[in-house]
């Protein structure tokens, strides 16, 4: 049972370094974006200089205490812990900013894609959360009949 938590969050922690890796490599150099909470750090970021990480962390403590509230507690621990992550591996990969590989902003976008969907597919693969519009996605999964999927697709 140990091994197995572990291994969950080793590949909650791989996911998440993966998808700000790309999100530090290629969107944020380009000056491109993300969706979600993490989106709208980017936006900031930009405007701003403040922490992408840091505001992504911030930005997602009422969802988390309507997660808390609405979801309960064994839930909202996982999407702490994820979020937690998540935010820590924006910030550490931060100096790829200086390393971006790609000047085509197409090519960008399509590695950026690519690599996001990637972890962030594994990060789900494990049953875990980034946090963000996940959050309001299994809320209303939960109380109504729509898919988390469709939710996050419509914001």
């Amino acid at each position: 049972m140990l091994c197995h938590k572990g291994l969950r969050y080793a590949g909650i922690t791989l996911g998440c370094l993966i998808a700000s890796s790309s999100i530090n490599l290629f969107l944020v150099p380009s000056h491109m974006l993300t969706g979600g909470a993490t989106g709208i750090a980017i936006i900031v970021y930009y405007l701003t200089g403040l922490p992408i990480g840091l505001q992504t962390f911030a930005y997602n403590i009422p969802l988390l205490a309507a997660a808390w509230r609405l979801m309960g507690r064994r839930y909202t621990i996982d999407i702490v812990i994820g979020t937690g992550i998540f935010s820590l591996c924006l910030d550490a990969t931060r100096f790829l900013n200086a390393y971006a590989p790609l000047n085509d902003y197409m090519l960008a976008a399509i590695f950026g894609g690519v690599f996001n969907g990637l972890g962030y597919g594994l990060v789900f693969r494990m049953n875990g959360s980034t946090g963000g519009f996940d959050i309001i996605g299994a809320i209303v999964k939960k109380y109504y009949s729509l898919g988390m999927g469709t939710v996050i697709f419509g914001f």
